[in-house]
């Protein structure tokens, strides 16, 4: 679990961190991922998993360095046609602040899915639909984000296309009758975020262990 690139749960290492700043960070990582870092946090994130996972695979470094490149390429065609019609300025204040809504809602998504949540089962379908929160939410809002407010289903079956998760998350509901992490919309994950305090960190042996969130913060 502590080496899932989605988790949001801090390790041991990083909750006890003896950097204050990233401990702080460690310790405050929704709001500050939510109303801070936005979507350029989420950038850098990927960037960074990107190397520190790429080894393994190669399909993640080709993802890497091709989203790298379309970026960069995407940026500076855009920057040069403009120029000559003095658009620049206006064009990357426009980005900032669709940066800054978009970015904030994706990061708040990700960790309403995956925050205080505890690891559990016996195998790694079991593991992974427990340590992923699943968003009863709208049709309309379901449809937005894809239908990975499935969640469980997209952590346990990742190569279900996204068209066919709500029919996973039914289907596994029935074979199953077991209990998946479930809130009926996002501000009822959001309250329930807020009314339970117990946060996990993850030790070194990836066993979860619970802390008091304002005891230890």
């Amino acid at each position: 679990h502590s080496r899932d690139p989605e988790r949001k749960n801090p390790t041991e290492h990083e909750y006890f961190h003896p950097n204050p700043l990233l401990r702080f960070y460690y310790r405050h990582r929704f709001a500050l991922d939510t109303l801070l870092l936005g979507g350029t946090g989420l950038i850098f994130t990927n960037i960074i998993d990107g190397f520190r996972f790429g080894h393994r695979t190669k399909s993640i470094r080709r993802a890497l360095y091709f989203d790298l490149t379309a970026i960069v390429t995407t940026h500076t065609l855009i920057t040069l046609a403009l120029i000559p019609h003095g658009l620049v300025g206006q064009f990357y204040l426009l980005f900032f602040i669709w940066e800054r809504i978009t970015g904030g809602i994706l990061q708040f998504r990700a960790h309403i899915e995956h925050d205080s949540l505890e690891p559990s089962g016996q195998n790694y379908y079991e593991i992974q639909m427990s340590a992923s929160r699943n968003i009863m939410t709208s049709e309309i809002v379901s449809r937005y984000f894809n239908r990975l407010t499935f969640h469980s289903m997209h952590h346990a079956f990742p190569k279900i296309p996204f068209y066919n998760l709500a029919e996973a998350h039914r289907r596994i509901k029935e074979l199953t009758r077991s209990h998946l992490p479930e809130q009926p919309g996002y501000l009822a994950a959001t309250l329930y975020a807020l009314k339970h305090k117990n946060y996990y960190i993850i030790r070194e042996d990836d066993k979860i262990e619970s802390v008091e969130w304002l005891d230890s913060a």
